[in-house]
C-alpha cells in the first residue's frame, strides 16, 4: 500500500465519514418520465410507499407518497450539504423559503436551532428518462453553533469555481471547489454560522472528474487535517504509481503529501474532504 495512503475500505452506504462530517449520502436514480405535476409516469405497485429504498427498477420514492423525496422533516444543530449533479430538487422550509435547483448548483443549509424543510423530487421530463444524481452531507456544528439561528444559502452551478486541466486531444481533468480552498482557488462563502465559514477549520469539498489516460494531484495540506477521497465512479485509480484505488472504495490519505491520481483505462469520478 502506498505510504500516502493510512487505510483504504469498500464504500458502503452511507459513505464512511469522520468527525465533523456526520454522514454523505449518494444518490442515483434513472426516473421514468415524469407526469405534469412532476410525480414518476409508472406504476408505485409493489413499492414500500412512504419508506422506499428497494431501488426497484434502478429508482426509489424514498419517504415521498407521490413525488419521491423527503417530506417536511427536522433538523438541528448541525448543518446539509444538497449537492445536485444531475435532475432537479424543489426545496421548502419553516423559514418560509422555497425553490428549484439542481443540474450543478449546492444548497448549504445551516440548522442550528431548528428547522424543518423539504426536499422533492421534480422529474421535469415528460417525454423520457429523468436522471437524479446527488449528494447530501451532513456536517456537525460545534457546540458554541448549536443554537444559531438556522440559514441557507445556494452555490449555483454559475459561480461556483471550477478547474480544468486540458489535454491536446480533448481529454480533461476537472475540480469543482464546493468548500474551502484548492490550488489558490476559494470556494463561495458557506452561510456565516457554518463550521466551514471559518478557514482554520479546513473544510474543504471537492468534486473531480478525469477522462482516461490523465493525471490530477491533490497538493499537501496541514499536518493533522484528516482527508479521505471517495471513487464514486470509474474502474481503478493509480495512487503514486504504486497502489489502486477501485470503483466503490474510499482511502484516508496522509495530509502532509502531494498525492498523484492517474486514471489510466477508464472515466473516472471521485469526491474529496
Amino acid at each position: 500500500m502506498s505510504s500516502n495512503i493510512i487505510k483504504k475500505e469498500a464504500l458502503t452506504l452511507p459513505w464512511q465519514t469522520e468527525d465533523p462530517y456526520l454522514f454523505c449520502m449518494y444518490h442515483v436514480n434513472n426516473y421514468p418520465a415524469g407526469n405534469y405535476d412532476f410525480s414518476p409516469k409508472a406504476s408505485l405497485e409493489g413499492r414500500r410507499i412512504g419508506e422506499d429504498f428497494a431501488d426497484i427498477d434502478g429508482w426509489n420514492m424514498y419517504h415521498g407518497s407521490h413525488i419521491p423525496g423527503f417530506p417536511h422533516h427536522p433538523h438541528k444543530g448541525f448543518e446539509t450539504i444538497s449537492i445536485i449533479e444531475e435532475g432537479y430538487l424543489d426545496h421548502s422550509d419553516s423559514l418560509g423559503n422555497g425553490g428549484r435547483f439542481g443540474a450543478g448548483d449546492v444548497q448549504w443549509m445551516t440548522a442550528g436551532s431548528g428547522v424543518q424543510h423539504s426536499e422533492m423530487g421534480a422529474l421535469m421530463n415528460m417525454d423520457r428518462r429523468n436522471r437524479k444524481e446527488s449528494f447530501q452531507i451532513w456536517l456537525n456544528l460545534p457546540a458554541s453553533s448549536k443554537n444559531v439561528d438556522p440559514d441557507y444559502k445556494m452555490l449555483w452551478r454559475e459561480d461556483i469555481p471550477i478547474e480544468t486541466k486540458r489535454y491536446d486531444d480533448d481529454r480533461t481533468v476537472t475540480v469543482k471547489v464546493i468548500a474551502g480552498e484548492y490550488d489558490g482557488i476559494v470556494a463561495i462563502d458557506p452561510t456565516p454560522n457554518s463550521w466551514a465559514a471559518d478557514p482554520k477549520n479546513k473544510v474543504r469539498i471537492l468534486l473531480i472528474h478525469m477522462d482516461k489516460d490523465t493525471s490530477w494531484t491533490l497538493p499537501k495540506t496541514d499536518e493533522g487535517t484528516s482527508r479521505r477521497i471517495y471513487l464514486y465512479r470509474g474502474k481503478n485509480v493509480t495512487v503514486d504509481n504504486n497502489d489502486i484505488i477501485s470503483n466503490s472504495q474510499y482511502a484516508q490519505l496522509v495530509p502532509d503529501a502531494h498525492i498523484e491520481f492517474k486514471n489510466r483505462r477508464y472515466e473516472s469520478k471521485y469526491a474529496t474532504t
